[in-house]
């Protein structure tokens, strides 16, 4: 297996003249999105909670989170997202993948088309 990137849009949700476009690597095991602090700072994406982040090494972040237009291809969607420090990488998280109909096929390292179920 490898890494799978995607070039995304990010938007304020409430003024969608304020955006950014940057390559973001699709993470499978991430619920949310994160957006690094350089990035949702320059957007003015106002902090909404906080969440407690469970990381693979057993390490626990606090997080603020807040909502944000996020795009990829022709597909856009509000979502919720964390809203990282600095050094916090850009992750695409599965929970935004979901809301715009995608799934990661991690032998092709694509995103395709997904079944919306009810």
């Amino acid at each position: 297996m490898g890494l799978t990137s995607a070039v995304i849009s990010i938007s304020n949700l409430y003024n969608s003249k304020l955006r950014q476009t940057d390559n973001f690597l699709v993470d499978s095991g991430a619920s949310l999105t994160v957006v690094p602090e350089n990035i949702w700072k320059k957007l003015k994406i106002k902090p909404e909670s906080e969440v407690f982040i469970h990381l693979a090494n057993g390490k626990v972040l606090k997080r603020k989170t807040g909502f944000a237009k996020v795009k990829y291809l022709e597909k856009e969607v509000p979502t919720q997202v964390i809203l990282g420090e600095s050094d916090d990488s850009k992750l695409l998280g599965v929970l935004t993948l979901e809301e715009m109909g995608l799934i990661l096929n991690p032998l092709k390292r694509t995103l395709e088309q997904n079944e919306i179920r009810m």
